[in-house]
């Protein structure tokens, strides 16, 4: 193996930017604007990824997740068992696309409420939702939710059930969104 290594030439290619993602959705797949910007958003500047993403993302996971998180902000117990119904009915990757794309929101979160409005990508109802979102939690509350994402990611793939699974981190975001208020 070190041999054949000498004898190699790395070659390292950058990652697409998100502009150039979305162009090669939008000319090449037809996607609408709106959903290449969440795959693209998703993707971290792989096309492979992008090209992934677009066949399992829906146009309404802003929407989705948006809704749920105000639900457990009011703490709505009611409904929060009927979105967990709801999320038991996904396919098993949109769910991990749900999670997925929640963990960017809240990191998008962390970094406007740090200031470093740059690094947000973000535009539209989304880049809304990050500003409004980090205006009422606070840093430690973010970084829980993300520990909540991060574990519930975890369990999804070694097959929990959805539905209680989905309902517990409901229950738990509940909590975490009300401390320190």
């Amino acid at each position: 193996m070190p041999t054949i290594i000498s004898r190699t030439q790395i070659i390292k290619i950058r990652n697409f930017s998100d502009d150039e993602l979305k162009e090669i959705l939008v000319s090449k797949y037809q996607v609408t604007e709106k959903k290449a910007e969440q795959v693209v958003h998703l993707a971290d500047g792989s096309l492979t990824q992008v090209l992934k993403l677009n066949n399992e993302v829906e146009e309404d996971n802003h929407i989705l997740f948006r809704d749920w998180m105000r639900i457990c902000y009011m703490r709505d117990f009611g409904k929060l068992v009927e979105w967990a119904d709801n999320f038991q009915g996904l396919s098993k990757e949109s769910q991990k696309i749900i999670l997925h794309y929640g963990l960017n929101m809240f990191r998008d979160c962390l970094i406007y409420r740090q200031g470093v409005t740059e690094l947000v990508k973000l535009q539209g109802e989304e880049l809304d939702f990050v500003k409004n979102f980090s205006k009422v939690l606070e840093e430690d509350q973010l970084e829980k939710a993300i520990t909540q994402f991060n574990t519930s990611f975890y369990h999804l793939e070694r097959n929990a059930s959805p539905k209680i699974l989905f309902l517990d981190m409901s229950l738990m975001l509940s909590v975490t969104f009300r401390q320190n208020r």
